[in-house]
């Protein structure tokens, strides 16, 4: 079996093995040859067009290694032109990771970047949802849209939500210092201006207002606008901006943090909602395709409207000013992940779909 390696990829592919399913990795600008005892391939696309030939470079390595796989699990749809050798290749499972019909929905025109990237997800995702054995969503919405929009056979696809490692995301028993937490790329579809915005709102009501911003790097595409815009709105003493951080750290800053907002306009199933439920944080996030199954409304969480600052504030403020609201919040939320978004509760439900196509 194949799988990219990524933060989801990762723990995913750990739990499988210890439930006897062996791997083997193949992934790009991977700088790991193991994982464990699970041999990992790094290989370097071909260019040009090095994004829509990436599953025919994956397609070479597989020949290169000459092992007799029983399944080949896609987690990016840019190796979907794998698809091209299915009828010499064992079944092919894809799960895609973001919602395809809101990131057309929300393609970024104001760079021939943002423009390409979101084409280029939206069709490579529908040539491989069609062809693939199975496709797998991490959102019932994501699964809807799939069968409804385009068509494809319900009985190939499955909805199987993302995890969070409770051993490290849990409830730490620190003070809660952090009013209100960003975390995510600085990119478009996060919508951190937004996030901005909603702050901006909320130090008028609370001056001494303590934000945090995380997973920003100048890499981020709005990363120099962000940092510009906290300065430009005198929000510098209130905002701190914080480049990625480990695992660890991260869940010490969710159980510092009094809420978690999200002003995502797409997302498949966002980790960092479910990461910061099992730290017991009220959650705020948008209502949109790929969080529907993330929350339970006004009991493990809140949604919001997209791109409207005035109400996320206002569900914001309504947690700020009540301290046991909060609590009786994040307590429901971590009681959720555990009963239903474990590392070793996704990778049964995998483990049983592999034994379906083998």
């Amino acid at each position: 079996m194949k799988v990219d390696l990524s933060t989801h990829i990762t723990p995913l592919t750990m739990a499988l093995s210890k439930m006897g399913v062996q791997q083997t990795v193949i992934a790009r600008n991977s700088e790991i040859d193991c994982l464990d005892d699970i041999d990992v391939y790094n290989i370097k696309p071909e260019r040009p067009f090095s994004l829509i030939r990436s599953g025919l470079t994956v397609y070479k390595k597989i020949e290169e290694i000459k092992k007799d796989f029983d399944l080949i699990h896609l987690h990016n749809p840019a190796f979907s032109s794998i698809l091209l050798k299915r009828k010499i290749l064992p079944p092919i499972v894809m799960t895609l990771h973001d919602s395809p019909g809101d990131i057309r929905n929300n393609i970024s025109f104001g760079t021939c970047r943002g423009v390409k990237e979101g084409l280029y997800y939206y069709y490579l995702a529908k040539y491989a949802a069609k062809r693939a054995n199975a496709v797998v969503c991490v959102s019932s919405g994501v699964s809807d849209f799939l069968i409804g929009s385009w068509g494809v056979q319900s009985e190939r696809v499955f909805t199987i939500t993302t995890a969070v490692d409770v051993k490290v995301f849990y409830p730490h028993r620190v003070e809660r210092d952090i009013d209100l937490l960003f975390v995510g790329r600085f990119v478009d579809k996060k919508r951190p201006f937004d996030f901005l915005k909603t702050a901006s709102v909320l130090k008028s009501a609370y001056p001494n207002l303590k934000v945090c911003m995380v997973g920003g790097c100048s890499r981020d595409g709005l990363y120099d606008g962000v940092v510009r815009w906290i300065e430009l709105n005198g929000l510098s003493r209130n905002v701190d901006v914080i480049a990625p951080v480990t695992q660890y750290e991260l869940s010490l800053l969710y159980s510092r943090s009094k809420a978690l907002l999200l002003p995502s306009v797409t997302e498949s199933s966002p980790k960092a909602s479910l990461e910061a439920m099992a730290c017991g944080v009220a959650v705020v996030i948008t209502d949109i395709t790929g969080n529907g199954d993330v929350l339970e409304d006004g009991v493990t969480g809140f949604f919001v409207p997209p791109k409207n600052p005035g109400v996320m504030a206002s569900k914001i403020r309504m947690l700020l000013d009540d301290e046991s609201l909060r609590k009786k919040i994040g307590k429901y939320a971590a009681k959720r992940i555990v009963k239903g978004y474990t590392w070793d509760i996704v990778s049964r439900k995998y483990v049983r779909l592999y034994r379906s196509l083998i």
